[in-house]
């Protein structure tokens, strides 16, 4: 009896496990480190068609924001105090006056490996708001798989432009895409503000944004040797000095959430290499730091009560 309730007990464990939540990306844009110009660390942004005619901050760009001024140094439209859909703080964009009448800002994520399964799933407000000033403007958001991080050059691969809904229902839309098409690359999410504001646009604002796999197995971190450690450890990386990738491995003696992160030397978080649920085992993950300067990085591993930090060398 005491065999068939063990046996039991493992099948439902490993069931359990072989659900862990695979997340990639979940950021909400309440808490930071932010950059300088207020957007994730990792994240980047560009204005294709130069800085326009705002100079006074804050620029009518890319940035996270929670309420206030937003339409270069004013704001001037009634109702539009910057929105999220929860709790206060989204990443958002204005309209842009510009010496012509296009508007084309990107704003990318940090690298992303994906594998079959994956979603990217965010919530979406953009157009005149049904609070807002009585001449509706429609605004339109570009959704593009890139293999860079900018705006041209490397593959890249349009899957949605999201269109502002009725004036009068035109709140928070939820939306979802699948990603397993691109099963095993190393690709940034580009979110593209294209507007001819000379006609259209007025905001769009971004929060929640997600990628992974809810129902999935864990990121790629596959147990090495099939053996269970006797205690936890973080190894150094290798190769280090590196250029630009290099491998980390720990170890787990139990099953554990664990989050792996990257930070530079003056303590801001560049990437997050590992955030979900492990398996007990040594595991193993590639770091690729084609998009950071040079310099000395602080990896740290927190599993449990578990906690330990080493340091690593990019030369390029």
């Amino acid at each position: 009896m005491k065999k068939i309730a063990t046996l039991l007990l493992l099948l439902l464990f490993m069931s359990a496990s072989a659900y862990a939540q695979r997340i990639l990306l979940n950021q909400n844009f309440e808490t930071g480190p932010y950059t300088t110009d207020s957007i994730p660390i990792g994240w980047a942004k560009f204005k294709v068609n130069g800085p326009g005619l705002c100079t006074t901050p804050p620029l009518p760009d890319w940035r996270i924001r929670d309420s206030g001024k937003v339409f270069c140094a004013t704001n001037s439209l009634p109702g539009f105090t910057t929105k999220s859909h929860t709790p206060t703080k989204s990443v958002s964009i204005p309209w842009t006056a510009t010496t012509g009448s296009l508007t084309d800002d990107w704003l990318f994520t940090d690298s992303l490996r994906l594998t079959t399964g994956d979603s990217l799933k965010f919530w979406v407000q953009l157009g005149t708001w049904p609070d807002g000033q009585s001449t509706y403007y429609p605004d339109s958001l570009q959704i593009w798989i890139t293999t860079v991080k900018t705006p041209t050059g490397g593959t890249r691969t349009r899957i949605a432009t999201v269109i502002a809904l009725p004036q009068a229902t035109n709140t928070w839309q939820f939306k979802a895409y699948n990603l397993s098409s691109f099963n095993g690359q190393l690709i940034y999410v580009g979110f593209r503000y294209y507007m001819d504001v000379s006609v259209n646009g007025i905001m769009v604002n971004l929060d929640e944004v997600f990628v992974g796999n809810l129902s999935g197995p864990p990121v790629g971190t596959p147990n090495i040797n099939g053996n269970v450690p006797a205690q936890y450890d973080l190894k150094q990386n290798y190769p280090n000095p590196f250029n630009p990738v290099t491998s980390i491995e720990f170890d787990l003696p139990r099953n554990e959430f664990v989050k792996l992160s990257v930070y530079n030397a003056i303590g801001q978080e560049v990437a997050v290499l590992v955030n979900n649920s492990l398996d007990a085992g040594s595991h193993k993950i590639n770091f690729d730091a084609s998009n950071l300067p040079s310099g000395i990085y602080i990896y740290k591993i927190t599993a449990g009560d578990f906690t330990m930090t080493r340091k690593m060398s990019l030369v390029k």
